[in-house]
């Protein structure tokens, strides 16, 4: 099974369409649980609504742009990989701000999710800085 996991993260590193597509969807389901959920049961994790918003409203930003980065880029991804990989750790920065700034009101619940969030983001960062090394400027 490990074998299977490297695999996967070297074809990643390899191809920066597929890498733009996994990025997409984590940043829409960020939003989709950050606005949809998180919102709406707020007291249940302890993040302020108004921060949930913003959140989820940079986390759909990411989405319009990766998908549009996958879907229109055929070649020269380096720009666009840097931009994703910038915008994902400033992202997870201001969100570790945000979880030491409220972590009096976050609930185990919010503090399981940020800290698993932080943790996926830094994983997917490592791919795509891993692949923009890899890319040759065309």
């Amino acid at each position: 099974m490990k074998k299977g996991k490297l695999n996967i993260f070297s074809k990643l590193k390899a191809n920066p369409k597929q890498i733009f597509l996994v990025d997409a969807f984590g940043a829409f389901l960020t939003a989709v649980i950050l606005f949809g959920v998180f919102l709406k049961f707020e007291k249940y994790f302890g993040m302020p609504g108004n921060i949930l918003f913003v959140l989820s409203g940079w986390a759909f930003c990411l989405f319009v742009f990766s998908i549009g980065c996958h879907r229109f880029i055929k070649s020269n991804w380096k720009p666009f990989l840097r931009i994703i990989i910038v915008c994902n750790v400033i992202y997870t920065m201001v969100s570790l701000r945000l979880i030491i700034m409220h972590a009096e009101k976050l609930t185990g619940s919010g503090w399981i999710y940020f800290l698993l969030e932080i943790i996926v983001i830094g994983t997917i960062v490592s791919i795509e800085i891993q692949s923009y090394l890899n890319q040759h400027q065309l």
